[in-house]
């Protein structure tokens, strides 16, 4: 019996071995042994091996090394993240057993490899030893069906409570709330959602939910209320309180402010703010806010809006000018707030283009109501219009038609007929129900139009990619000279007819702005124009007057300063004693000081006309402190009020069909962030 247990042969088996057994009991009934209860053995280790102290396992997939510390998280873990392919989940018995069985012949073996010396001391009973292997096998075959039935049993039981183990890792795997990642993640989803004005519902979205798993399976996704009452406001507190620091630091600040009637009949009035930083435009939005009483329009209502916004961000004293429509109730609230006005130069160009479009004359009017006429058709006709095409070889485009609100809609219908002339004419020819054509008579009076809408195409794109009011008046003296010398260029009447009237209104309504203070500062402060940007010199010096009293108000008097000498210093000659008298500097004279500054900037040559002048002043500053200041002053206003009709329309996409019923709180948040976003990037230490 003391061989058979140094073996480690069924030590817990209930039979009673005895040296009175010989080979006639083994056919004789045997009592059945109590099976060995087996522990579980995780799906994960089907892909990691254990070393051989049990305290690491290797990834079978990759080969890494991670320590088990008792458990199988980070081997489990491990597999979610880099190898998503694999599913502990889909595991069958056939493989629990085969796990079980490598790890019960693991043991065995080590409990033999103990008892080697043991055996060495047994060779002289190899007999008895015999016989013993043969009882052995009996218990074998017969514990092996036990153990069989057992881990069957364990792992139907492993299958049954597998979901739920699964779902409680699942949940050990995702990121907590307070983690570095989740609020990284949260903070880009919000981000996302601003800079693209998207619904907060998205997150909610099936195709949505599934790619955000796919991409970051330990990241649970907020629900749409949390993204808009907690995520959403907490950017939007944080933007507007380095908003208001940013604000604080700033000197001078112009404004844009546009007044817009929603589909509900609710008034509002949007403000945008323009300021310096950095040597460089920067553009903020203030507020999209109702008026104080949403039933009266007046200026004074107006005002009472505007003069509440500019309070709340303590900007109303730094405002240096109002850039608005040319609507009359607009001009009166500026003048109500003291408030210097700027009326919005596109505004203004409109209005000079609609001047020469509404020239009473009727083969004019009769060429632009054909030219409509063969749009629409081409528009109201997909194989027509599939045809006009196919015909094109190398210019494949559709017409584009006029919109009433915008003039240059006009000169892009014109400039798209006259481009593909031919393939219409091709399309148009064998439709018997088609509109006439254009005969050569009109095409060349729709060129002279295209020439001188063009003209107006090119300010309008160049006053709206840099959008510096001190590009007024260069605008308006060019467009004056361009149009006045387009005679050799145009061929018919009507086209010389529609010259003259715009050069009329060209000079009643662009040629205003070279006696507005805003613009004529602005201008010779720039250093690409400084006087040569005017029409008339009268104007330019008026504008260089006022410069140097800007500079006079910006120089400050310096003290004068006694140089006292010591009271023992003399000299042999009584004659010279006056040159050791206490030396006193004269104070200097401000109005000469602002001169000199004035004569040595307007002296210096002219900046290329694609620099920057907020650049070009960054490298010129030690020369010109004082004009920089009033750089900074004028050239912050811009020339249009684009900015704030961009917020409106804004506006107007949320609130659509799939959106109709946005608070208005939760409405004002979106835009605020989306026009103010950079400030996150510029300044992320405030976080």
């Amino acid at each position: 019996m003391d061989r058979f247990l140094l073996k480690g042969k069924r030590p817990n088996s209930t039979r009673a071995w005895d040296t009175s057994f010989t080979d006639s009991d083994k056919n004789s009934t045997v009592e059945k042994p109590t099976p060995k209860k087996q522990k579980r053995i995780s799906e994960v280790w089907k892909y990691f091996k254990r070393s051989d102290d049990r305290l690491f396992a290797k990834c079978l997939c990759c080969g890494k090394l991670y320590k088990t510390s008792g458990n199988t998280s980070n081997i489990r873990d491990h597999l979610k993240r880099f190898h998503s392919n694999v599913s502990v989940l889909d595991s069958s018995a056939s493989a629990a057993e085969a796990l079980v069985d490598n790890d019960n012949n693991k043991d065995t073996n080590d409990t033999n490899d103990n008892h080697d010396d043991n055996d060495d001391n047994d060779d002289n009973n190899d007999d008895n030893d015999d016989n013993d292997d043969k009882a052995d096998h009996y218990d074998d075959n017969h514990d092996k069906n036990e153990n069989n039935d057992d881990k069957i049993a364990s792992t139907s039981g492993s299958c049954r409570s597998m979901s739920s183990v699964e779902s409680c890792l699942e949940r050990a795997l995702l990121y907590d709330t307070k983690s570095k990642r989740k609020r990284d993640i949260d903070r880009a989803l919000t981000e996302m959602v601003v800079k693209d004005m998207l619904p907060c519902t998205i997150v909610e979205n099936e195709g949505f939910i599934e790619y955000t798993r796919v991409l970051e399976p330990r990241y649970n996704l907020p629900s749409s209320r949390h993204l808009r009452d907690v995520l959403m406001l907490h950017l939007f507190k944080e933007t507007s309180a380095k908003l208001a620091v940013i604000l604080e630091n700033v000197a001078d600040i112009a404004i844009t402010c546009d007044l817009w009637t929603s589909s509900t009949n609710v008034s509002f009035l949007s403000v945008t703010g323009h300021f310096v930083l950095d040597y460089s435009l920067k553009t903020v939005c203030l507020a999209r806010q109702k008026l104080i009483d949403s039933t009266d329009h007046s200026a004074q209502n107006i005002a009472n809006t505007l003069q509440d916004i500019l309070n709340f961000w303590n900007i109303l004293d730094k405002t240096v000018c109002v850039v608005t429509k040319n609507s009359s109730s607009m001009l009166e609230a500026c003048e109500i707030l003291k408030i210097q006005n700027h009326p919005c130069f596109a505004h203004t160009l409109n209005s000079v283009v609609q001047d020469g479009l509404k020239l009473e004359d009727d083969a004019m009017k009769a060429l632009i109501a054909k030219c409509k006429t063969i749009v629409k058709f081409f528009k109201q006709s997909s194989i027509t219009n599939e045809k006009f095409k196919n015909v094109q070889e190398n210019f494949a485009s559709i017409l584009l038609e006029e919109s009433h609100s915008r003039w240059n809609s006009l000169h892009f219908m014109i400039e798209r007929i006259l481009a593909s002339q031919e393939a219409i004419n091709a399309v148009l020819l064998p439709i018997k129900s088609a509109p006439l054509q254009l005969t050569v008579d009109e095409i060349i009076i729709l060129k002279d139009i295209d020439i001188i809408l063009s003209l107006f195409q090119e300010a309008s794109d160049k006053i709206s990619g840099e959008n510096y009011v001190s590009l007024v008046i260069p605008l308006a003296h060019g467009l004056f000279r361009k149009v006045h010398n387009l005679s050799s260029q145009l061929q018919t009447s009507v086209g010389e007819r529609m010259k003259n009237t715009i050069l009329k209104s060209i000079t009643k309504r662009l040629s205003t702005y070279e006696q507005r203070t805003v613009t004529r500062v602005a201008t010779i402060l720039d250093p690409r124009f400084k006087k040569d940007g005017f029409q008339l010199n009268t104007n330019a010096e008026k504008a260089a007057i006022f410069l140097q009293h800007e500079l006079m108000n910006l120089t400050n008097r310096e003290p004068s300063i006694n140089l006292d000498l010591e009271s023992n210093t003399k000299t042999q000659d009584s004659l010279l004693d006056f040159l050791y008298q206490p030396v006193i500097r004269k104070p200097k004279n401000e109005k000469f000081d602002a001169s000199y500054i004035k004569r040595q900037y307007l002296e210096t040559p002219l900046a290329p006309l694609k620099m920057d002048p907020f650049l070009w002043m960054k490298a010129s500053q030690t020369e010109f402190p004082l004009v920089k200041s009033l750089l900074f002053k004028y050239l912050c206003i811009p020339a249009t009020s684009v900015e704030s009709e961009r917020l409106l329309r804004k506006a107007e996409r949320i609130v659509s069909d799939g959106r109709t019923r946005p608070k208005e709180e939760n409405l004002n948040i979106l835009l605020f962030l989306n026009q103010n976003l950079w400030i996150k990037s510029k300044y992320k230490t405030l976080y």
